[in-house]
C-alpha cells in the first residue's frame, strides 16, 4: 500500500464502518496532470457551501453523484448538457485513479459544468443544505458480498434518508446495484422512509436506463449474468 492511501486509511478509521475499497496507483504523468488541475476540476470540502451559493445565484440546478468511479455515468450526463448553464454537476470520488481520469476527460472535451471532490460522501452531506440538489446518483456502490461485511454497505436506511432531504421538492434519487440482497436493503428502506418523507417511486426513462446499464459495473453485472436492480423516487 502506498503512503498516500495508507493516509486514507488511517483517515477512514474514524468511521466506524468503512464503505469503500482502496484502489489504484496513479503513474507520473497522472500525477503531474492532478497536481497541474486538480485547482480547476478539484475542490475542497471547505468550499461547498461557497459553491452552493453561487449556483444559487445563477439560478443553476446541482446534481451529485457518489461514488463515480471511472466517471462513465458521469461523464455521459456532463457532456449532454454542457451547454446548459442553468445545470451543475458535482462528483464524490474516493479512487484516486478514478478522479483522474474524470479530469483528463473534462479537461480533453472542454467540459466546464462539472466540480470533482475526493473526499468521503458522508462527510461531502454534512456541508449540503437540505433541499438543495435537483437530484442525486449512486450508482453500484460497493456491495460487501460477504455477509460478515453486509455493514459496511453505504446504502442504509440512515444515509438514504440524508440523500432524500438533501434533494429539494421535485427532485430525484437513483440508486442502483447488481446484487439482489443489496436491492431487497435498499426497497426495504425506501419503504420504511416513504412514512417520514414524502417520495414516490417512478420507472426510470428510457434514456437514463441506457446510460446506467452501459457502465463499467453494469456491463460486468450483465456479463456475469446478475440482474441490475435501479430505483428511482421522486420527492
Amino acid at each position: 500500500m502506498s503512503f498516500l492511501n495508507r493516509l486514507k486509511y488511517k483517515y477512514f478509521t474514524k468511521f466506524s464502518i468503512k464503505t469503500v475499497h482502496l484502489r489504484g496507483r496513479l503513474s507520473d504523468i497522472e500525477k503531474s496532470f492532478f497536481e497541474s488541475f486538480k485547482g480547476k476540476y478539484v475542490f475542497r470540502i471547505k468550499d461547498i457551501k461557497s459553491f452552493f451559493k453561487n449556483a444559487n445565484l445563477v439560478n443553476q440546478k446541482v446534481f451529485l453523484e457518489i461514488g463515480f468511479g471511472n466517471g462513465s455515468h458521469l461523464l455521459e450526463i456532463a457532456s449532454k448538457h454542457n451547454d446548459n448553464k442553468e445545470i451543475k454537476l458535482l462528483g464524490v470520488e474516493m479512487y484516486e485513479a478514478g478522479v483522474v481520469k474524470v479530469m483528463r476527460e473534462l479537461f480533453k472535451n472542454n467540459i466546464e459544468n462539472t466540480l470533482l471532490i475526493q473526499e468521503d460522501a458522508r462527510e461531502v452531506l454534512e456541508k449540503i443544505e437540505n433541499q438543495s440538489l435537483a437530484g442525486v446518483f449512486v450508482l453500484f456502490p460497493d456491495p460487501w458480498p460477504k455477509k460478515r461485511h453486509n455493514k459496511r454497505r453505504l446504502l442504509k436506511q440512515g444515509f438514504i434518508k440524508s440523500l432524500l432531504e438533501k434533494i429539494e421538492i421535485g427532485g430525484e434519487l437513483i440508486l442502483a446495484t447488481d446484487w439482489q440482497d443489496y436491492a431487497n436493503e435498499i426497497e426495504i428502506a425506501l419503504k420504511n422512509l416513504e412514512k417520514e418523507i414524502n417520495i414516490k417511486a417512478f420507472e426510470l426513462g428510457d434514456f437514463e436506463s441506457k446510460i446506467i446499464k452501459e457502465t463499467t459495473f453494469a456491463k460486468r453485472a450483465i456479463k456475469e449474468g446478475r440482474n441490475i436492480s435501479i430505483f428511482s423516487y421522486v420527492k
